[in-house]
C-alpha cells in the first residue's frame, strides 16, 4: 500500500513538473516570437526603400496573427509573408483563399483601417523628422563612388545600393520598372499565386567561362530585358523575340537578395506578365513595343523626349546580362553621338542586356535602348574569357535613341 502511495506521489510530482516545464517552454516560445516581431517591426519602421510616388504601388509586409490550437489552449503565432496593395484588399483576399479568419489587425473599422494598412500619423511624422535630419546632416554627402566587380567590369548588384543616398535611391526606384524576358516554358506554376523559375543553369555550367569570370555561379534564366512605358506597354529589342512573342513572359524582381548571392526563384504571379502582341516595331532600329495580359502595378519609366543625348554624357543601364539576376551598370558615358538615331557608349553590356533601358545619370530618364555591342567572350584555348577593351580599340555598345522610336 505504501509502495502504491509513493508511486502515486511520484507520478503527481512528475506531472506537475511536466506541466510547469511546458508552461515555461510556451512562455519562452511566445517571448521569442514577440522579440522577433519587434525586431522585424523596427526593421520595416526604418526601411528607406524608395516608394515615393507609389500611391498604388504594392510592396511586401509581414503580418502576425493568432491561431487557436485545437489540441491545446496555448497561444501560438504564425508569420505569413504576403504582398499587398495599399488598400489592403490583397491581404483579405489571400486570407479568404486560405480559409483563415481575417485578424482584427486588418478589419475594416474606420478607426483601425488607416493605421493598420498604411503608416500611422506618428510613424509618418517620425519618418519625416528622420528624413529632415538626414537632409540637414548630409548636405555635403549626397552621393558616393560605387565600384563594379573589377576595374574592367562596372556591373553591380542592387543589394549593394544604399537608399540613404539620393542617387542610389532613385536607381532602386527606377529598377522596379525593368524586367527580364523569359520563355514561358521556364516558368512552372507551383500554386495558385506563385510560379517557380527554372534556375538550374548557371553561367559556369552553360558557357564554360573561365574561373575568374564575374557572377559565374549565379543562375541564368532570361533571354533579354524589357521596361515599362505605359499601363501595359513595354519596350525591348526586337531580336529578343526569336519565337512567337506569346511564348514569352516578363518577370520582375529577379535579383540577388543579399551579399551571399541568394536568388529567389519563387515568383509571385503579380510579378509575371505574359506577352500578348507586338503593337509597334522597327527592323531598322531593332526595337519593338508590346502589350501584356495585365496592367503593370508600378510606375512607368520617365522618357527623355526633349533634349538629345550628347557626347560625354554620363549614363547607366539596368538589365539582365546573360540572363543573370538584375544588374546595374555604371561608370560609363557616350563616346560617340553624331548619328541621329543611335549613339555609342562605354557600357559593359552582354547578351541579355538587349532591350535594357539606358539612363541619363543626371536626370534618371530613359535616353536609349541597348540593342547590340562588341563580342562578349573570346576563347583562350581552355575556356571563354570576358573580352575587355576601350575606345579607340573598340567602337562601343550601340544604343538606339528612345526619341527615334517613340517620336
Amino acid at each position: 500500500m505504501r509502495l502504491i502511495f509513493k508511486t502515486s506521489l511520484c507520478l503527481i510530482f512528475l506531472f506537475i513538473c511536466s506541466q510547469t516545464m511546458a508552461q515555461i517552454h510556451n512562455e519562452l516560445y511566445i517571448e521569442e516570437i514577440e522579440e522577433e516581431q519587434e525586431t522585424l517591426n523596427e526593421k520595416y519602421k526604418n526601411d528607406d526603400t524608395p516608394q515615393e510616388g507609389y500611391e498604388q504601388q504594392k510592396s511586401e509586409q509581414i503580418l502576425y496573427y493568432e491561431l487557436e490550437s485545437k489540441q491545446q489552449e496555448e497561444l501560438k503565432y504564425k508569420i505569413k509573408k504576403i504582398e499587398y496593395s495599399v488598400d489592403g484588399e490583397a491581404i483579405k483576399n489571400y486570407l479568404k483563399q486560405q480559409q483563415v479568419e481575417i485578424p482584427a489587425i486588418i478589419q475594416d473599422s474606420e478607426e483601425e483601417k488607416d493605421s493598420t494598412i498604411v503608416k500611422s500619423t506618428n510613424e509618418a511624422a517620425q519618418e519625416n523628422k528622420r528624413d529632415n535630419h538626414y537632409k540637414k546632416d548630409n548636405n555635403e554627402q549626397k552621393s558616393r563612388t560605387l565600384f563594379g566587380v573589377s576595374r574592367f567590369d562596372s556591373r553591380i548588384e542592387f543589394a549593394a545600393l544604399d537608399a540613404n543616398y539620393p542617387e542610389e535611391k532613385q536607381m532602386l526606384l527606377t529598377a522596379k520598372s525593368v524586367g527580364m524576358i523569359v520563355e514561358k516554358k521556364q516558368l512552372k506554376k507551383v500554386s495558385k499565386n506563385y510560379y517557380q523559375l527554372n534556375t538550374t543553369r548557371t553561367l559556369a555550367n552553360t558557357y564554360n567561362v573561365c574561373p575568374e569570370t564575374a557572377f559565374k555561379e549565379q543562375p541564368i534564366a532570361g533571354v533579354g530585358t524589357a521596361f515599362v512605358i505605359g499601363d501595359n506597354q513595354f519596350i525591348t529589342a526586337k531580336h529578343v523575340f526569336e519565337k512567337d512573342p506569346k511564348k514569352y513572359a516578363i518577370v520582375f524582381g529577379y535579383k540577388v537578395l543579399n551579399k551571399i548571392n541568394t536568388v529567389e526563384n519563387i515568383i509571385a504571379e503579380r510579378d509575371i506578365y505574359f506577352v500578348e502582341k507586338i503593337t509597334k516595331s522597327s527592323n531598322q532600329l531593332d526595337i519593338c513595343e508590346f502589350t501584356t495580359n495585365k496592367q503593370f502595378y508600378g510606375i512607368p519609366l520617365s522618357i527623355e523626349k526633349q533634349k538629345q543625348a550628347k557626347f560625354n554624357t554620363s549614363v547607366y543601364m539596368i538589365g539582365h546580362p546573360l540572363g543573370l539576376p538584375k544588374k546595374l551598370t555604371l561608370k560609363a558615358s557616350i563616346n560617340k553621338a553624331d548619328h541621329p538615331q543611335y549613339f555609342l557608349t562605354t557600357l559593359d553590356s552582354f547578351a541579355g542586356n538587349s532591350g535594357s533601358p539606358v539612363f541619363d545619370k543626371t536626370t534618371h530618364k530613359v535616353i536609349g535602348v541597348m540593342v547590340s555591342g562588341e563580342l562578349d567572350f573570346i576563347f583562350n584555348g581552355t575556356c571563354y574569357k570576358e573580352k575587355s577593351c576601350s575606345p579607340p580599340y573598340c567602337l562601343g555598345e550601340k544604343v538606339v535613341r528612345i526619341t527615334s522610336f517613340i517620336n
